[in-house]
């Protein structure tokens, strides 16, 4: 599951979110938060959610792995 949580940065918005997968040993979450800027809420949004597919692309379970 991917869900946007962008957050506000004074007049413009961040790009965030949190994916979550149900694992074998429970519900995995990984949050991220990036330094891209959108002018919009709705910019955000959209870029938050490609970001959460593509970190799913490159690192896929392994996100979820404790560091």
């Amino acid at each position: 599951t991917i869900r946007a949580t962008f957050q506000r940065n004074g007049a413009q918005w961040m790009t965030a979110g949190v994916i979550t997968k149900e694992l074998a040993e429970g519900l995995k979450e990984h949050r991220f938060i990036r330094a891209d800027l959108h002018a919009t809420k709705e910019g955000a949004e959209e870029f938050s959610i490609t970001k959460a597919k593509q970190i799913i692309d490159e690192q896929g379970d392994r996100m979820f792995r404790a560091a």
